[in-house]
């Protein structure tokens, strides 16, 4: 390979922080947004070929008063005396965008006899858009039936899922803005 050839492919890939903290049209949305075109702009004035992607939506996930609306799926298998792993996918290091808190997750229940309780109590939760078995989502989502737990669950378009208060730390994350339900597959391109 010839070291003095310059790279025929540069990736770039940005962070969400932006659209984590500010909603689409606010000044500090439009300002982040409006250097972003302006790079784009740059690139392409120099001749470059470009393509442009996102992965998903983003949406207040608060209630009327302001406040995080968490549904807390460690504390309804605490109630219910069932044995369970939640596996929170959008827990990342990057607590500060959403608290580890995203509007999905798939359970792991050891007796499988209580699956579907497990599905009745979480479905009395104002703020859940599904909670289906692992044979469902499958089909509905998608998904490898090897890499997700008996039950998925997503929150609605301004509810999040969480393990318990504890798990989650938001005192930096003063309005709470995430994604990984299905009303953030519209992405606002």
């Amino acid at each position: 390979q010839n070291n003095n050839k310059k790279p025929s492919i540069y990736y770039l890939s940005t962070t969400d922080f932006v659209q984590h903290k500010y909603a689409p049209g606010t000044s500090e949305a439009n300002d982040f947004l409006k250097k972003i075109d302006d790079l784009i702009i740059a690139l392409d004035n120099i001749g470059c070929r470009i393509g442009i992607t996102a992965d998903h939506g983003m949406n207040d996930k608060v209630g009327y008063n302001g406040a995080a609306k968490i549904i807390y799926l460690q504390d309804i298998l605490n109630n219910i005396k069932v044995d369970g792993r939640i596996i929170l996918p959008i827990t990342d290091p990057y607590l500060l965008h959403h608290g580890g808190l995203g509007s999905y997750a798939t359970i792991y229940v050891t007796d499988k006899n209580n699956i579907d309780e497990v599905m009745y109590q979480i479905r009395q939760e104002p703020g859940i858009y599904s909670v289906v078995s692992k044979e469902e989502a499958v089909k509905a989502f998608d998904l490898p039936a090897d890499r997700i737990g008996d039950i998925v669950v997503t929150g609605d378009a301004n509810t999040v899922l969480g393990l318990s208060p504890k798990d989650h730390d938001l005192t930096n994350v003063p309005h709470l803005r995430s994604h990984g339900g299905i009303d953030e597959l519209t992405v606002p391109f």
